[in-house]
């Protein structure tokens, strides 16, 4: 092989290795913007559902609503609470996972009417159903859904939950987007509220 051969190779590599060097920053990114969001690595061919529901344990009996509004008073109000005093219990939806997970990185110092509670990741409503079971994460609050059992309807796997757009399958990342996600989390959820208001009884 003589030099210019030599210096060929050695650009070539030099190329190469810069090439490396530049995915492997891009990546890192990525990853760096995805803690930020709360929101693990993605799997290969896999849909990532992140919850963005919390479990509130060891509450008091007689907590209400605004206790647990006051306990979030730092990162703003949940966008939805149920008290189950029996259990002594709350579960508690954040507007977002990145909310959420703050929340949940200070259930050490967590009180309410001066007790100590606990905090976990809760299974959103949208994953409940048994075909979603295996696929979910409790530790890390996430559901990773294989591309080929995605329903149809991604909306319906969204109460309580934060879809990570940059997981989807390239034919539904162009028709997917977070403006048009939320609001048809809004309208489906005006609706759900139309709904339980007139099939109230009236007064008699």
């Amino acid at each position: 092989m003589d030099v210019i051969d030599l210096l060929c190779s050695w650009r070539e590599k030099k190329r190469s290795r810069r090439g490396r060097s530049e995915s492997e920053d891009g990546e890192k990114e990525k990853d760096k913007e995805r803690r930020k969001q709360g929101l693990p690595r993605p799997h290969p061919a896999h849909v990532t559902v992140a919850s963005r529901t919390l479990w509130f344990g060891r509450i008091p009996n007689n907590s209400i609503d605004e206790d647990i509004q006051r306990l979030l008073e730092d990162y703003g109000r949940a966008e939805k609470i149920s008290i189950i005093p029996s259990r002594g219990c709350a579960y508690v939806v954040m507007g977002d996972r990145k909310t959420a997970t703050k929340v949940l990185a200070k259930a050490a110092d967590a009180s309410i009417r001066g007790q100590r509670i606990k905090m976990a990741w809760a299974q959103p409503t949208g994953l409940k159903g048994e075909e979603w079971k295996e696929h979910c994460d409790a530790d890390e609050g996430v559901a990773r859904i294989p591309f080929d059992e995605l329903p149809s309807d991604l909306l319906s796997l969204l109460e309580g939950a934060y879809l990570d757009l940059s997981t989807l399958p390239e034919h539904l990342s162009s028709v997917h987007t977070e403006p048009m996600l939320s609001k048809q989390l809004l309208e489906t959820s005006v609706a759900k509220h139309l709904d339980d208001s007139t099939s109230v009884a009236p007064d008699s």
